[in-house]
């Protein structure tokens, strides 16, 4: 797992120090469970929610590659919501808004193309 940190609020957290412990996707011993204990709820909650937001960005590359422009974009504003300082979400959900107008937009010229050739107008 990659190892990054944010300042928030004021704190640095250091957030794969408690994914284990915090996170449903991994199953953590008992060791970890005691080293969580010492942190304050506020830390708990920013922790979890920053490496949430780590997966979904995940998940929002994978519908990405897959063309689902619109999974990827509900993911990447969750993955915002959760923390608002994600740089990487942030620019890929810029990147997936564009990708979505050019997909929309060859869409419709070529819709356009398909009725001129029934009409008959080349």
């Amino acid at each position: 797992m990659k190892i990054f940190s944010y300042y928030t609020k004021g704190f640095l957290v250091i957030a794969v120090s408690l994914s284990v412990f915090l996170n449903p996707f991994y199953s953590y011993s008992q060791g970890m469970e005691q080293k969580a204990e010492g942190y304050s709820h506020q830390v708990k909650t920013i922790a979890n929610n920053i490496v949430l937001s780590h997966f979904l960005f995940e998940e929002a590359v994978g519908f990405y590659k897959k063309r689902d422009y619109v999974n990827a974009k509900l993911k990447l504003e969750e993955a915002l919501a959760r923390d608002f300082q994600n740089k990487k979400a942030k620019k890929f959900l810029k990147k997936v808004n564009r990708a979505a107008k050019k997909e929309e937009k060859k869409r419709k010229r070529k819709e356009l193309k398909l009725e001129n050739r029934a009409l008959g107008v080349f």
